[in-house]
């Protein structure tokens, strides 16, 4: 609310005074024209107050008539310089108006600094205009004033919600874009960001419906694919996992994961070159990167390559996230390698993770045969016969008494 405030008038005859008086009255009624008229009377008969100027600025902006608006300001910002708040204030407003946003910002900058409070649709304003300048903090600070005091237009949805993005506060994101979407469904960027929200937090069913309509719409946007490209490695669409791949890599994306899930993607059809050239790509960007180190051990154990599985197992496995069927692969790849006794070892590692699996106590027993230890291989037999496995039975009839 802009406050109107009165000089001394000094040796001002009464009737003008009591005329400057009536026009403050009149702004006050929202009389915005009459005021105006009033104060050019006065000016015209010689009152010649600086503040006249202010108040008849502010009361042709009231009326939206900004070139005679900016004017006023302006003559009065030459006479008192920029210290009253509320002339910042409307100087703000009146460069908005005329497309003049980096000054607006400044001047509403200014504003706020002096303590000048700001109307709903102002605060609003203001927050556009941070978000214009990636302030995106500020931003959803001005957007929260202005919804709490009765704003919340469209406008002020997307651009909190783009903020809040941008934020990475995602939930906030979503509360917001989800409401704009019904009213923008073909909007490319509210697709973008309340697809990305979603799968960014580890929900890509809810994001894949907004990711696919955002590629419709042309997106630009890298994640937008290899996000599609995980949903649909995740449903065993390997053909159409790749084709996405590939677009985010033309879009210019290049991380490990991009590159050790499109080669997942080849590896499920059978294309072990182009598998394992992904493979090492990823490892180009992170020589420690677990995925790939599995990805291409298994690779390692289809070629029989039983060196490479086992060096890429105990990197994985001194990283701390070696999995049983990660242990499973070095001890089928130590037994080709006839190093029987490590590869009991490692049996023991899934045995001790699945202690009720039975093919692990299965495996662990023929290698124990391998090292001629009988009454320790029939234990294991025996133990696996227990979880009704077949083989578990026949090896026990041929070798245990």
């Amino acid at each position: 609310m802009l406050v109107s405030c009165l000089e001394g008038y000094g040796q001002t005859s009464l009737s003008h005074s009591s005329r400057y008086q009536q026009a403050l009255q009149k702004m006050k009624e929202k009389k915005y024209a009459e005021a105006e008229k009033q104060w050019t009377q006065l000016l015209q008969e010689g009152y010649d107050s600086a503040r006249i100027f202010l108040h008849r600025g502010e009361a042709r902006l009231k009326q939206r008539n900004i070139i005679q608006a900016s004017e006023d300001l302006e003559v009065y910002r030459r006479r008192k310089g920029d210290a009253d708040k509320n002339l910042l204030y409307m100087l703000g407003i009146v460069r908005h108006e005329q497309g003049e946003n980096d000054a607006a910002h400044y001047f509403f900058d200014q504003a706020k600094r002096a303590g000048a409070s700001f109307q709903p649709a102002e605060e609003a304003l203001w927050g556009s205009l941070q978000y214009h300048r990636n302030m995106f903090a500020e931003a959803v600070s001005a957007f929260n004033l202005a919804e709490k005091a009765g704003v919340k237009t469209d406008g002020l949805l997307e651009e909190r919600g783009k903020s809040n993005f941008q934020l990475k506060q995602y939930d906030a994101a979503i509360k917001d874009l989800l409401i704009l979407i019904n009213k923008k469904p073909e909007d490319l960027g509210v697709n973008e960001c309340l697809g990305l929200s979603y799968a960014y937090t580890q929900r890509l069913g809810m994001a894949t419906p907004f990711l696919k309509t955002a590629r419709r719409l042309k997106s630009k946007n890298q994640d937008v694919y290899f996000f599609l490209g995980n949903a649909a490695l995740e449903q065993s669409q390997f053909d159409q996992a790749t084709m996405y791949y590939h677009q985010a890599d033309s879009l210019g994306l290049a991380h490990e994961n991009l590159f050790v899930n499109r080669g997942m993607a080849y590896w499920k059809q059978g294309k072990q070159s182009e598998a394992s050239a992904d493979v090492e790509k990823a490892l180009s960007f992170n020589h420690m990167s677990v995925p790939a180190m599995k990805l291409r051990a298994e690779i390692s154990q289809h070629n029989e390559d039983w060196k490479k599985v086992v060096i890429d197992v105990a990197i994985v496995e001194v990283l701390g996230q070696a999995s049983v069927e990660d242990w499973m692969r070095a001890a089928d790849a130590r037994i080709h390698m006839k190093s029987y006794a490590e590869a009991i070892t490692t049996f023991d590692k899934v045995i001790a993770k699945k202690p009720t699996w039975g093919e692990g106590y299965l495996n662990r027993g023929q290698a124990w045969l391998l090292l001629n230890q009988p009454e320790k291989a029939c234990a294991d037999f025996r133990a696996a016969q227990k979880y009704k496995l077949a083989s578990a039975a026949e090896l026990v009839g041929k070798h245990c008494r």
